[in-house]
Order: C-alpha cells, then sequence, then structure tokens
C-alpha cells in the first residue's frame, strides 16, 4: 500500500496570451503548491475501484467514476505499460472541488507517481509528464510541485526558485457559496473588451525575474507583479465576487488573488500582517459568507 500526497496549488499570476485552434487559450502562469493537499491510498487488488472520502464538506461533489482524474490517470498508465493496473484507491478529500484549487488534478498526478511506483513500471518524469499533459496543466504541475511558470496550454514547466520568505506567510483561502465553472470563465473571456482582458500583461516575465534574483528584491516587490487575467470575466459572471474581493483586502494582507478561474479568492499574509488579523477578529465575519481555509505555501 502506498499513501501520497496531492498538494493543491495558486496561480501567482495567470495570462492569456492568445487563442489557440480548438477554442484552447495560450497561457503564461506561475503556479505554486501549497500545503493543503488530498491524500491518495494505493492498494494493489483485483479490481480497480474508487473510495471518496470527503474531508472538507464543500464545494462540488466529486464522482468517482471513470472521468475522475485517478481513473484516467490509470488508464493512461494501463494504455502505456499494455496491462491491466488494478488498484483500489481511497482518496481522502481535502481541496474543496470546483474552487480553481487544482485539487482533482493534484488527484491525478498522485495517481500517476503512485501506480508507476505500486507496480514497479520504471517510467521517468520526463515519461510521466508526457502522460500527464494530456490529462491538463494542472496534472502536470501536480508531478513536479514547488513553484514553477507554466507556458502552452500551462504545461510547458520550468522550475522557478520558490520564495522562501513565503515559507514564514500564510495562505488564506476564502471559498463562497457558489461556484464557477472553468470553461465559462474562458469563454466569457473571450467575450471582454480588449481593455478588460489583460490586467496580468507581462506579470510573469516580470514575477519570474524576481524570483530568479530574490535577494535584490523585497515581498512587496514580488506582490506587486502579481495578476489574473481571469478575474474580470469571473467578476463578470459572477459579480458577488467583488465583495469577497474588497473585504480582504480591508483586512491588511499583502495580496488578494482569485484562484485561477475561481471562485475560491486567496489571501496572502506576512507574520505581522497576520497577527494583526487575527487580532482583530476578521474571520468570525468572513466564517459568515464563505468557507475558511488556512493553509502554507509549500517550497
Amino acid at each position: 500500500m502506498l499513501t501520497l500526497e496531492a498538494p493543491a496549488k495558486i496561480n501567482l499570476t495567470l495570462e492569456i496570451t492568445d487563442i489557440l485552434p480548438g477554442g484552447f487559450h495560450r497561457l503564461d502562469t506561475i503556479f505554486q503548491a501549497l500545503e493543503l493537499a488530498d491524500v491518495l491510498e494505493i492498494y494493489p487488488a483485483e479490481q480497480t475501484s474508487l473510495e471518496i472520502i470527503d474531508e472538507v464538506g464543500s464545494g462540488f461533489t466529486v464522482e468517482s467514476d471513470e472521468n475522475n482524474l485517478v481513473f484516467r490517470s490509470l488508464r493512461s498508465l494501463e494504455a502505456k505499460s499494455g496491462r491491466p493496473l488494478p488498484c483500489r484507491f481511497v482518496l481522502h478529500k481535502r481541496i474543496p472541488a470546483g474552487g480553481g484549487l487544482g485539487g482533482g488534478s493534484a488527484d491525478g498526478a498522485a495517481a500517476l507517481k503512485g501506480v508507476n511506483e505500486l507496480y514497479n513500471l520504471g517510467l521517468d518524469y520526463t515519461e510521466l509528464h508526457s502522460i500527464a499533459k494530456t490529462l491538463g496543466a494542472d496534472v502536470a504541475f501536480g508531478l513536479l510541485l514547488g513553484t514553477a511558470r507554466g507556458l502552452g496550454k500551462g504545461d510547458e514547466l520550468t522550475p522557478l526558485p520558490s520564495p522562501e520568505f513565503l515559507r514564514s506567510w500564510t495562505v488564506l483561502l476564502w471559498l463562497p457559496p457558489f461556484g464557477l465553472s472553468t470553461p465559462q470563465v474562458y469563454k466569457r473571456w473571450d467575450t471582454l473588451s480588449e481593455h478588460l482582458r489583460r490586467p496580468a500583461k507581462g506579470t510573469s516575465d516580470k514575477a519570474s525575474r524576481i524570483l530568479q534574483d530574490i535577494s535584490n528584491y523585497t515581498p512587496t516587490d514580488l506582490c506587486d507583479h502579481l495578476a489574473n487575467d481571469l478575474e474580470p470575466a469571473a467578476l463578470a459572471l459572477q459579480s458577488d465576487l467583488e465583495v469577497y474581493f474588497e473585504k480582504l483586502k480591508s483586512c491588511g494582507c499583502e495580496k488578494v488573488m482569485l484562484c485561477g478561474s475561481g471562485s475560491t479568492i486567496f489571501a496572502l499574509f506576512s507574520p505581522p500582517s497576520w497577527e494583526r488579523f487575527k487580532a482583530r477578529e476578521y474571520l468570525n465575519s468572513l466564517e459568515k459568507m464563505g468557507k475558511l481555509l488556512i493553509t502554507g505555501v509549500r517550497l
């Protein structure tokens, strides 16, 4: 039996640089792994099954059928190896589904790594990455973790130095009682006026340069270059998000952003800001509007 963590992620930057054939979008994004993680147990078995234990109690319902990325990852490995690889999966869901935190993709990446090890398939990172790319950019990042820049569909990954100062920072995740469909958010972005489309223009390149030379910059320099092009589209679909943004911004954090395509919002707090936040008992008022999760970055 193997037990693997499947960490959530946030996008420190998310730029849409082009529209690709088939309606896909060319991205320039910086992924950051979080301490918050699902846990996937993998057992050898005669027949494949997936049991999901919901430990978070919010987000969309996650189905344990063949569309689940755990199953899809297994089927991809079976196709690669040319033989059945039956497993019993027990998935402890701690990452809310449907909030832009990449939980399902992280589960798929954990399944790729775990089944490869359980059955001694001997696939290296490059081979696993080629499979993960077919399942989604977030799955590909789930193999790498840490901090990474993603180009193309987000699956052309380059590791970046993780910002050491973030080790002591707090990441507050705020989940509104409504979700957002990723395809709908991208489609809405397609219809936005040009002046609304690119608030993140150039931020991935600038943030990457800062991360590669972080000793010459401050945390504020990095936070000033974090942005997400999908925020205007998400707000156009769900205007109530604006209230969530404004409430978090008033709490004294260093940065507030949408997680991926939403609807989760994250806030970055330095240690002094977090102490002031707790002292003012903001948590109680925020919890009345949505679920809160407190975590940190995984460097």
